[in-house]
């Protein structure tokens, strides 16, 4: 199964020892990103330290974890289906497209997001923690 992972899991993953986590690192399930996630994770790297309540190290640790866990596709890889994303989700919220491009670009079964903009397109499926913790106990 291959799943797009949005940078709101991969942050709320890191953030705290929870259930994202555990079904983020699940084997069976192949999880892809854009390039940029790690951008924003930078972007976001003292907030996230805070969060958990660890330092830099312990940070610098549960990052190599989870990104081991996904494949992080370059932007020539799913450049060619922006346009196509643009016509999808690019007037719901322009900063998902790269995600639903590497959807389209990996024929991926859908996107593992938080963010409620998702729910509005109908092209990509949308999935929940839940939907993924009931696939996993299949």
């Amino acid at each position: 199964m291959k799943i797009v992972v949005d940078a709101n899991v991969v942050i709320a993953a890191l953030a705290r020892q929870s259930v994202t986590k555990e079904v983020l690192l699940y084997p069976f399930i192949d999880y892809y990103t854009p390039d940029f996630l790690l951008e924003e994770l930078v972007e976001h790297e003292e907030e996230i330290i805070s969060k958990m309540k660890t330092d830099e190290f312990g940070y610098k640790k549960a990052l190599e974890v989870i990104t081991k866990k996904i494949k992080i596709v370059k932007r020539d890889a799913y450049v060619q289906f922006l346009n196509q994303a643009h016509e999808i989700i690019g007037k719901i919220d322009k900063d998902d497209e790269a995600y639903i491009a590497v959807a389209l670009g990996i024929k991926a079964n859908g996107v593992w997001s938080y963010d409620p903009h998702f729910k509005q397109q109908k092209a990509i499926k949308l999935f929940s923690t839940g939907e993924l913790i009931r696939i996993i106990k299949k």
